[in-house]
């Protein structure tokens, strides 16, 4: 065989590498735990991001924890696994069946990485009102992490909280991380990431995987890990932008919603007091969702 002919053979396979690396950067899911007792609030979740995008729904797979949510996400063609975990349908915070389901959280993410998709996870107790799915993939880091910062940012800049200035504070905003909304990339660094997850809620005493993971991923061994937050002033808390305890923001919702992308209804306890906040904002839209025939 001539040497031309070695190095074009040599040429092809590294630019079918290169497509192959490039294809699967482009498959992207956006993974979300869906169970009977927050069907409405799914049905919330998906009209905003109707309205936002609907081409968004290409990407969604939802994991239904019970038949009812299972048959829920057929009725509405949208992509699904099934998974009876047989857990109430009117879960509490911090409860063994709460525990339980958000455990489930790694192992579905780890799923989606081991068949090479770049995850975006995100709650459902949450509005989309820009697109998160393309903000993220703007972002060159390997994991991208929510900071739930009850408080805002008053005591201190938003645009100076990174993960290097977060280790020099002494982990303040580490330990601060929410696992409500993570953006993760395929690697053996961040499926290894998700099995260690998967293994702490397992032997965790409390159980509830906020809490393992905030100690996982500042393990040293995960250090290689490129890793950075979604900024906070854009991506909202639920004690941010309503309010938690005795901190009232010093901005109206309305006023902060004009530039969000994304919003928790967290720092407040049940279902049904996360309704009211969602429809007191105008937030709150359960009409049955459009079927998806893509």
């Amino acid at each position: 065989m001539s040497l031309s002919k070695i190095r074009n053979i040599f040429l092809l396979s590294v630019l079918s590498m290169v497509a192959s690396v490039c294809s699967a950067d482009k498959k992207y899911v956006i993974a979300v735990e869906v169970s009977e007792g927050y069907l409405e609030m799914f049905n919330n979740w998906l009209n905003h991001l109707d309205k936002m995008n609907n081409t968004l729904r290409d990407y969604i797979y939802a994991t239904a924890h019970d038949e009812t949510s299972c048959l829920h996400l057929k009725s509405l063609n949208v992509r699904h696994n099934c998974n009876n975990l047989k857990v109430k349908s009117n879960l509490i915070y911090n409860s063994p069946d709460f525990n339980k389901l958000t455990c489930e959280r790694p192992k579905n993410m780890l799923r989606h990485l081991e068949s090479g998709n770049t995850v975006l996870y995100t709650d459902i107790d949450t509005i989309w009102l820009r697109n998160v799915l393309e903000y993220f993939q703007g972002v060159k880091t390997s994991l991208v992490l929510q900071l739930d910062l009850p408080h805002g940012c008053a005591h201190k800049s938003c645009e100076d909280i990174t993960w290097k200035n977060c280790k020099a504070e002494k982990l303040y905003f580490c330990h601060k991380v929410c696992t409500c909304l993570i953006g993760i990339r395929p690697s053996r660094d961040t499926r290894n990431l998700m099995r260690s997850w998967i293994r702490g809620c397992g032997s965790s005493k409390d159980k509830q995987d906020q809490k393992v993971f905030r100690k996982v991923v500042v393990q040293p061994r995960f250090s290689s890990i490129s890793r950075t937050f979604f900024p906070p002033q854009l991506f909202l808390s639920g004690g941010s932008i309503f309010g938690a305890g005795s901190y009232v923001p010093e901005s109206t919702p309305k006023e902060v919603l004009t530039s969000a992308y994304w919003v928790h209804n967290n720092w407040i306890g049940g279902e049904d007091a996360k309704k009211r906040r969602f429809k007191a904002h105008g937030l709150w839209n359960t009409t049955q969702p459009v079927i998806s025939y893509g």
